[in-house]
């Protein structure tokens, strides 16, 4: 079902969260659904209207796109719409080009990503290396193998 309405442009946030969560039968459904959709989304790929208001599913796919809008805020956003609890969090993260022992000390590692309140905990969520694709996947290097760096976007 996700990768039938993710085949879809639809046009308000409350229709795409119908769709999405219409079925599903706990809050952690819920939010594994939207996690869900909004990862399939190849955005590599994608072909958006200039004219898109901003305040839509594909308007603000399409601000992720250009780097004018974040994964964490339209999971937020849907969340919101399905009726659960989600915060966005700010801070670092031991992402690409971290080694042990390198400090916190600027920008490098700055990150945001969320957390939905579901079956009665805080459950934390990046969807921003959930919405990570391989490019030229034939082309990718075998584990360990030095290769294109440029292979997973």
């Amino acid at each position: 079902m996700i990768f039938q309405v993710a085949q879809e442009d639809q046009k308000t946030f409350t229709d795409l969260v119908r769709q999405l969560v219409g079925r599903c039968t706990s809050d952690i459904e819920k939010a594994r659904t939207i996690f869900r959709w909004i990862t399939v989304k190849n955005l590599n790929t994608m072909q958006f209207d200039d004219n898109l208001r901003g305040d839509t599913p594909m308007g603000l796919l399409r601000g992720i796109k250009h780097g004018t809008e974040s994964y964490h805020v339209l999971f937020k956003r849907l969340c919101s719409y399905a009726g659960l609890h989600c915060v966005v969090i700010k801070g670092y993260s031991k992402s690409a080009g971290y080694q042990p022992g390198v400090r916190f000390e600027d920008n490098r590692f700055r990150n945001s990503w969320n957390a939905v309140y579901v079956a009665g905990a805080w459950r934390f969520v990046q969807c921003n290396w959930g919405a990570r694709h391989l490019v030229n996947a034939k082309e990718v290097p075998k584990a360990g193998a030095k290769g294109k760096s440029d292979s997973l976007r």
